[in-house]
């Protein structure tokens, strides 16, 4: 197309000086705007700024198109989860929508928020708090299975953990004086989470894990019934800490 060959060919222009320069002032811009991240969860913007003609387009297409990117053109080179969804119609009929933005690696906080479906790939995303994090004996057991890291997170404030024994611990929620602590968070192929459940010794089991940023997910708890006569060990602020005591 000409537009897209015009767009292209003024690559011509620069040099391997001016790309390594731009990368660097890219970089640059991506660390200031990481702060933003420190006081909110989700961003949401006009995901359009506004309508164009189709004729409007057609006379002045680059200028139109790049106004047109305002809100999203940045989201790719700043490395950042973004969902554009539907939000209702402007006053004179036509359709408006707005983009809920996050850092990298929270989609599905962003298809939580925005009420899509939270599993549309046949996976499953799973928490783990022990023996099955990275570099830990059990973690094999999610990589032989196709498992793949996600993201490091935390709990809600609502949990404590006791050491089940040397290997194992034990993540059970409190109504109070509970804390937040560490986990992991794993995506599996759906068809093999049986593989995993069936895998697990009481009094451990799957359930719903409430995550900062993440909402409920599905994840690793101890029966509450268990703990009692086990050794709490929430001051030490998760099972890695606890292991290298």
């Amino acid at each position: 197309h000409p537009v897209t060959r015009e767009i292209i060919q003024k690559g011509r222009e620069g040099s391997a000086v001016m790309a390594f320069e731009a990368q660097y002032r890219l970089a640059d811009l991506r660390r200031q705007a990481e702060t933003v991240w420190e006081s909110v969860d989700i961003l949401c913007t006009p995901t359009a700024g506004t309508i164009y003609r189709l004729s409007e387009v057609a006379a002045d297409p680059i200028r139109l198109n790049s106004n047109l990117g305002t809100y999203t053109n940045f989201l790719n080179l700043f490395d950042l989860s973004a969902m554009a969804v539907p939000a209702g119609f402007r006053k004179d009929g036509l359709p408006f929508g707005v983009t809920y933005m996050a850092p990298a690696l929270c989609d599905r906080s962003l298809f939580a928020f925005a009420g899509a479906p939270s599993d549309p790939a046949g996976t499953l995303d799973i928490a783990v708090c022990g023996a099955h994090m990275t570099g830990l004996p059990l973690n094999f057991q999610l990589t032989s299975l196709g498992g793949v890291f996600v993201s490091e997170a935390r709990t809600s404030p609502h949990y404590r953990m006791v050491a089940l024994d040397e290997k194992r611990p034990g993540l059970f929620r409190v109504q109070e004086n509970g804390t937040s602590l560490p986990m992991e968070i794993w995506r599996l192929p759906l068809k093999d989470v049986g593989s995993i459940l069936a895998g697990i010794p009481s009094p451990l089991g799957l359930g719903r894990v409430s995550l900062e940023g993440w909402g409920d997910v599905c994840g690793f708890l101890c029966e509450v019934s268990s703990t009692q006569d086990k050794s709490d060990i929430t001051k030490f602020g998760g099972w890695r800490n606890w292991l290298n005591r």
